[in-house]
């Protein structure tokens, strides 16, 4: 028996979750494919624009998006918001950026739903003195 074919086999699914953990960010997402197109040589010049300067994070653009509205906030009305100001994004990536928001507490989740429905979600204080 070769205990250390199950070794590295464990290092390898250890490997494969910071990895998931990283790319679940989307930033670090959008990161890791402009590398990995760089390196193939077939980079074809993806990428994401801020809905209000044209340049930062998928994060970047739900966030300053959140800035600019009031009351309770849903990831449909959090995207269209987003492709309002001209930036392609799938509604499940506004997901991920508010869930990763809630976490570190710049969202709160002011009721929980499943589904198709989602979370409501209202501004945490990061929030409060941005207009």
């Amino acid at each position: 028996m070769n205990l250390e074919l199950i070794d590295r086999e464990l290092e390898r699914a250890e490997d494969l979750k910071h990895l998931k953990r990283i790319l679940a960010d989307p930033y670090m997402a959008q990161l890791a494919e402009k590398v990995l197109l760089s390196q193939n040589g077939s980079s074809n010049g993806i990428t994401r624009q801020d809905p209000e300067n044209n340049s930062g994070s998928e994060a970047d653009a739900v966030r300053r998006s959140i800035a600019t509205m009031e009351g309770a906030l849903t990831v449909g009305v959090v995207a269209d918001r987003v492709r309002k100001y001209g930036r392609d994004i799938e509604n499940l990536a506004v997901s991920r950026v508010m869930k990763q928001m809630a976490n570190r507490g710049e969202l709160g989740i002011t009721q929980r739903r499943f589904g198709s429905l989602g979370n409501i979600y209202e501004k945490g204080e990061s929030f409060r003195d941005v207009k």
